[in-house]
C-alpha cells in the first residue's frame, strides 16, 4: 500500500471527466492509545520470499477504497478471537467500524505485499500471489473493490525471476509505478524483457516502453516521484541500476530515460565511520517541499535536500539509549514503511526504544547523539514541511515485527499493519492481532462515504427513470432525471457493444465525459440510496457516434523508414489541415503499438535489438478524426549485416554454503555479460547484468543450479549462452 496522496479522494474521476470527489479529514497526530477494532489476522499462509522474517508479520498492505479498507499480507484467516472467517491474502474491512465485509472474497493465490487505488476506482494487487480467482496472472492483479472480480479488461502482468511486486503507486505524473523483483512484462500477451521497475497507464495498462531501468541484485521495496524536479526515486535491496552499483539500496532516476541521476553515497551509512555495508533500504517518499525522505535498515529516516544535490538536512534515529533507559530490552530498529496522510508523514519502525534527532550523521551507539525526541513504540509521525516529530502522536504498542503498511480512512483514523500484537499502556491493553485502527481521542470525524454494502441487498432507491446522451463530436453530456432519495450517481460506459467500464461518480443530475476517437458509446446510470446499495441501470439514449458525418484528414502521401545502427527515423509528408500526427510499430508481424504523437512530419524511435520493424503513420484533423495509416516503406532489421561478439569462456560456478560466485573470460569485444539460472531444469530466469566478470548469487535452500552467461557488443547484439561448470560445492 502506498497512501501519499494529500486527501483521500471518494471518487477519484479520470482526466477529462467531472464529478464530485469528497475529501478526507486529515488523519490526526493525536490518536487515542486504544484499539478501535477487535477484528485482525490469523494463520500464516506459504510464502516464497517473506519465509523467515523476524516472528512473521501478517499484515503487509493496506489500502483504502470507497467505504472499504483492504488489508493485504501472508494471513490466512481474519479473526476478533473468537470467530475465524478464512480469507487468505486479501480482506476488505468497513473503514468506519472495522467489521469484516464477508462478500468481498478474492481467491488470491499467494501473499499480497501492494495494494493501490486506480483513477477509475479499481484496485490494484501485487505481490507473490501467482493467481487471483483461479487465473494465472502472475504477480500483478487489477480487480472489482466492490465484488473481488477481475477488473474487466485488464491483461498486463509482470512475473520471471522471484516474481514479487512490493511496491504500486499511481503518482502526479499520471503513471502508475510497479516496483519489486520480476524479469518480464506483459500488455495484451506481448510479453518483453524488464528488470524489477515499470510504469503504465493505470486505466489501460499500457507500460511506458521508453522507461524501463534495469534493476539487479535484488528487489526494489518503495518508489516515489519527485514534485520538484525530473527525478524517480526508487529505494530497496538491490545492488545495481543499469549496471551501476552507486545506486546501491537507493537511486534517483531521470524521469524519461531511467538514468542513474543519484546514486547511494547521498544517503550516509551510520553503521560505523567508514563503513560501506548496510545498502538495505525500505521505502522513499518525495514532498511538495523538495525533500526526499529515505528509510531502511539503518535504523533511521534520512531527509534529504533536493535543491541541494540531496545532502541530509535531517536524520531521525531509533535504538537504546542509556542516558535514558536502564536497560536495551525495548531498543531501536529499522523504518520499514513511511507514508504521507493528510497534514502528516507518518513511519513504522521495527522500534520500542528512544528517538534522536540530529542534522549531523547519528552512529549506532548505546549513547547517540542527537537530541532525544522522546520514547517510540512502531509508529511516528513527523510535519512536512521541516521534518520534525510530533511527540504528541505516540501510542504505546507491543509486537516483534513492527510495521510494514499505513493509511488514512476518510474518517481521519489511522490504519495500520504489522507484527503487533497489543496496543495500550500496559495493565489496559488490547489485542491488535497484526492490525490496529487509531483513531483521535474524540473518536472518528465524520465520515463522507457510506459503508459498503452487500451489493445483494435491495435498493433504497430506484434508477433515474429518463437519462438521454448528447455530444459535440469531442465531449459527451450524459442528463437524467434525478430519482428521489438518490445520495449519488455513478455513470458506465461501452464502445460498439464491449466491456462496460466506469466512468465517475456524481452529486449532479449530469455528467461530461470525453469521447473516445470513434465507435458507438452507450452510458448508462446508477443511484444509490442512504443504505449504499446501487440501484438497477438506466440506459442513455441514443448511443453516440462521435464520427457520424465527419471525413477524416487525408493519411500521409508517403511515409519512409531508416535506421543507422538501433535508432530509427521515419519521415512523411504532411497531410492537408492536419494538426498532429501519430506513429505506430509492429515487430515480426506481432501487434501493432504506438510509438509517438508529434506535429511534425518525423520522428525518431529506438529499435529493438532484433526483428523486422513495420511502421505506420495516421494524421489527425481538427475534429480530432484519425486518417487511415499509411505504411513507412520496408520493414527495418537492426541487426542486419551485424555479428554478435563470441560467447563467454571458461565460465565456473563456486558454492559456499547459501552463496554462489560466477566467474567467466568475456569477450574482448564486450561491453557486459547477462546471468541466468534455473533450478532443477525449470524456467531459466535472468538474475543479473554487469559489467565485470564475476556475479555474486544466493542459491535456493535445495535444488540443482544451472547457470549460463552471455556476452554483449557495442552493437546491442547478445553471443551465444554458455553453462557454467561447478568445480567445487561445499
Amino acid at each position: 500500500m502506498k497512501l501519499r496522496r494529500i486527501a483521500v479522494a471518494v471518487a477519484v474521476v479520470t482526466s477529462g471527466l467531472a464529478g464530485t470527489a469528497f475529501t478526507a479529514t486529515p488523519a490526526s497526530a493525536e490518536v487515542a492509545e486504544v484499539q478501535q477494532t477487535w477484528w485482525g489476522l490469523a494463520t500464516k499462509g506459504e510464502s516464497r520470499v517473506l519465509d523467515g522474517w523476524r516472528n512473521d508479520p501478517l499484515g503487509w498492505a493496506v489500502e483504502p477504497n470507497g467505504g472499504a479498507m483492504f488489508v493485504g499480507g501472508q494471513f490466512l484467516d481474519i479473526t476478533n478471537g473468537t470467530e475465524t472467517i478464512r480469507q487468505p491474502y486479501l480482506a476488505a474491512f468497513d473503514a468506519g467500524d472495522g467489521r469484516p465485509l464477508r462478500w468481498i472474497t478474492p481467491e488470491i493465490g499467494g501473499p499480497v505485499l501492494a495494494l493501490e487505488t486506480t483513477p477509475d476506482g479499481g484496485l490494484m494487487v501485487g505481490g507473490e500471489m501467482d493467481s487471483v480467482n483461479g487465473v494465472n496472472l502472475g504477480a500483478l492483479a487489477k480487480i472489482d473493490p466492490t465484488t473481488g472480480d477481475l477488473w474487466p479488461g485488464w491483461t498486463t502482468r509482470v512475473y520471471g525471476s522471484t516474481s514479487v511486486v512490493r511496491d504500486i503507486r499511481v503518482e502526479s505524473d499520471g503513471w502508475m509505478y510497479v516496483v519489486g523483483d520480476f524479469s518480464v512484462a506483459t500488455e495484451g500477451n506481448n510479453p518483453f524483457p524488464v528488470n524489477g521497475a515499470i510504469r503504465m497507464d493505470p486505466a489501460t495498462g499500457s507500460i511506458d516502453r521508453n522507461w524501463t531501468p534495469d534493476v539487479a541484485g535484488g528487489s526494489v521495496w518503495g518508489v516515489s516521484v519527485s514534485q520538484t524536479n525530473n527525478r524517480v526515486y526508487l529505494a530497496g535491496w538491490f545492488t545495481s541500476i543499469n549496471g551501476d552499483t552507486s545506486a546501491r539500496g537507493f537511486a534517483g532516476l531521470d524521469d524519461v530515460t531511467g538514468a542513474v541521476l543519484d546514486g547511494r553515497d547521498t544517503v550516509p551509512y551510520n553503521t560505523c565511520v567508514g563503513c560501506d555495508g548496510y545498502y538495505l533500504m525500505y521505502d522513499v517518499l518525495a514532498t511538495e517541499f523538495g525533500d526526499v525522505w529515505v528509510v531502511g535498515q539503518q535504523h533511521a529516516i534520512f531527509i534529504l535536500d533536493e535543491a541541494l544535490g540531496l545532502d541530509m538536512r535531517l536524520m531521525h534515529y531509533t535504538g537504546c539509549n542509556r542516558h535514558r533507559q536502564d536497560d536495551c530490552k525495548r531498543a531501536g530498529g529499522e523504518y520499514q514503511e513511511i507514508e504521507r496522510v493528510g497534514d502528516r508523514i507518518y513511519a513504522a519502525c521495527h522500534c520500542w526504544g528512544w528517538h534522536q534527532t540530529d542534522t549531523q550523521t547519528i552512529y549506532h551507539s548505546s549513547f547517540p547523539t542527537g537530541t532525544p525526541t522522546g520514547s517510540i513504540s512502531s509508529v511516528a509521525a513527523y510535519e512536512p514541511s521541516t521534518g520534525e516529530r510530533i511527540q504528541s502522536m505516540n501510542p504505546y504498542m507491543s509486537g516483534n515485527a513492527g510495521g510494514f503498511a499505513i493509511a488514512g480512512a476518510t474518517d481521519g483514523c489511522l490504519w495500520l499493519a504489522g507484527g503487533y500484537t497489543q496496543v495500550g499502556q500496559p495493565g489496559d491493553q488490547r489485542r491488535a492481532r497484526d492490525l490496529v485502527r487509531l483513531c483521535d481521542a474524540n473518536g472518528p470525524g465524520p465520515d463522507p462515504q457510506p459503508n459498503p454494502v452487500d451489493p445483494g441487498a435491495p435498493s433504497d432507491v430506484a434508477a433515474p427513470a429518463v437519462c438521454s446522451a448528447d455530444h459535440d463530436g469531442v465531449a459527451a453530456t450524459i442528463s437524467w432525471t434525478a430519482s428521489p432519495g438518490a445520495v449519488d450517481y455513478r455513470l458506465f460506459r461501452s464502445i460498439d457493444d464491449g466491456a462496460t467500464y466506469w466512468r465517475g461518480v456524481t452529486v449532479e443530475t449530469s455528467f461530461p465525459d470525453a469521447l473516445s476517437g470513434s465507435g458507438r458509446h452507450r452510458y448508462e446510470v446508477q443511484a444509490r440510496g442512504v443504505t449504499g446499495v446501487w440501484s438497477d441501470s438506466a440506459v442513455c439514449s441514443p448511443d453516440l457516434d462521435p464520427l457520424a458525418g465527419i471525413v477524416p484528414v487525408a493519411a500521409p502521401a508517403t511515409c519512409s523508414a531508416s535506421n543507422a545502427g538501433t535508432m530509427a527515423t521515419v519521415s512523411w509528408d504532411a497531410s492537408e489541415n492536419a494538426v498532429q500526427y501519430r506513429v505506430f510499430r509492429s515487430i515480426d508481424g506481432g501487434p501493432t503499438y504506438w510509438r509517438a504523437a508529434t506535429d511534425a512530419t518525423s520522428t525518431t524511435d529506438k529499435l529493438r535489438t532484433s526483428g523486422l520493424h513495420h511502421y505506420q503513420v495516421q494524421a489527425r484533423g481538427a475534429d480530432g478524426v484519425w486518417s487511415v495509416s499509411t505504411q513507412c516503406g520496408a520493414p527495418l532489421d537492426p541487426i542486419a549485416g551485424l555479428e554478435a561478439v563470441a560467447a563467454p569462456a571458461n565460465c565456473l560456478v563456486m558454492a559456499v554454503g547459501s552463496a554462489a560466485t560466477v566467474t567467466w573470460e568475456p569477450s574482448p569485444d564486450s561491453v557486459d555479460s547477462r546471468i541466468f539460472r534455473s533450478v532443477d531444469g525449470g524456467t531459466s530466469f535472468w538474475r543479473g547484468l554487469v559489467t565485470g566478470s564475476t556475479f555474486s548469487d544466493t542459491l535456493r535452500p535445495s535444488g540443482v543450479h544451472v547457470y549460463t552467461v552471455q556476452s554483449r557488443g557495442d552493437n546491442g547484439l547478445w553471443s551465444e549462452s554458455v553453462t557454467c561448470e561447478a568445480p567445487r560445492v561445499l
